[in-house]
């Protein structure tokens, strides 16, 4: 569905737009994890620097003698903003007949389904020529990695330690639900849990760090069972750029669904566009980054 904005009323306060940003960062565990950063631009793409790629030589000199000059190269990380959107018209007699408020109803909708789908590509997205954006598990062939041994409390721990010799500080975990349940429920040779009834920041935690579930995590079906993957991260080398979204509510667009144009004010409707500009996943230092992507989900 597409709309021609030739022509459109804007029949919406300023304080019906501005709160979208506010409901959606915060429902989005992936925009609550990530380092989120303001869009430099809404379209196109933009090059920012990434890691050392040669760095310096430090050398011994004596008292009184010339310092060293030592170059250093960057590597480059090319960004690309993607874009979500929807149109949602409906009738002013449904408006007019209902005991709510249409508009609102339509928002909080659009809120939910914009934070399943961008909580989704932020994870999963394939990115590239693609509309979607580049996905943090797409690019997991550069990280770290853990294979499962069966005790996943372990091997969380390995984890940990491999971001520590990497001279990164694990700063959360991000599972499944269905992972989480099972380390939830494991317990030791003395029958304690293995999880201790510990939270951080309002969330279950491991050796301190705070465990977030998504359901946007992928489960894939093996031979051997149910298996996902669980993230150990510095997550502050995670970002992306996000623009302020974009929201109108108007009566007199046309809209065209499935080669079919609608004249809004002609027909005595009205719809809602939604628009978020997002740019792909960018892991400034991949080691950053530990994933361990064969955990069984099975109790």
């Amino acid at each position: 569905m597409t709309m021609n904005t030739s022509n459109v009323g804007q029949v919406v306060t300023p304080a019906f737009i501005d709160s979208l940003d506010l409901e959606i960062r915060p429902k989005s565990l992936f925009l609550q994890v990530a380092r989120v950063l303001p869009a430099r631009k809404r379209t196109g793409s933009f090059t920012l620097p990434a890691q050392i790629a040669t760095g310096p030589t430090v050398g011994w000199l004596g008292e009184g003698e010339v310092k060293p000059v030592s170059s250093m190269t960057f590597d480059r990380d090319i960004v690309h903003m993607k874009k979500c959107a929807v149109l949602v018209p409906f009738s002013e007699e449904l408006e007019m007949d209902s005991y709510l408020s249409i508009p609102e109803t339509i928002r909080a909708a659009i809120v939910r389904a914009a934070v399943e789908e961008i909580d989704s590509k932020m994870w999963n997205g394939s990115g590239g020529t693609d509309a979607e954006p580049f996905g943090l598990l797409t690019q997991s062939g550069s990280f770290q990695s853990v294979s499962s041994t069966g005790a996943i409390d372990l091997d969380m721990e390995r984890m940990v330690l491999a971001l520590r010799v990497a001279n990164h500080r694990a700063t959360g975990f991000v599972m499944s639900e269905a992972t989480l349940h099972k380390l939830q429920v494991l317990k030791d040779l003395d029958g304690k849990p293995r999880l201790p009834e510990t939270r951080t920041a309002g969330a279950p935690s491991f050796m301190g760090i705070p465990i977030f579930a998504s359901n946007n995590l992928p489960i894939t079906a093996t031979t051997d069972g149910q298996e996902s993957a669980v993230i150990a991260a510095d997550w502050s080398m995670v970002e992306t750029y996000i623009a302020p979204s974009s929201f109108m509510l108007t009566d007199s667009a046309t809209i065209v669904d499935g080669g079919d144009e609608i004249h809004l004010f002609q027909r005595d409707m009205k719809a809602i566009r939604f628009v978020q500009h997002i740019s792909d996943v960018r892991v400034r230092m991949p080691d950053a980054v530990c994933i361990m992507s064969d955990v069984e989900t099975a109790i």
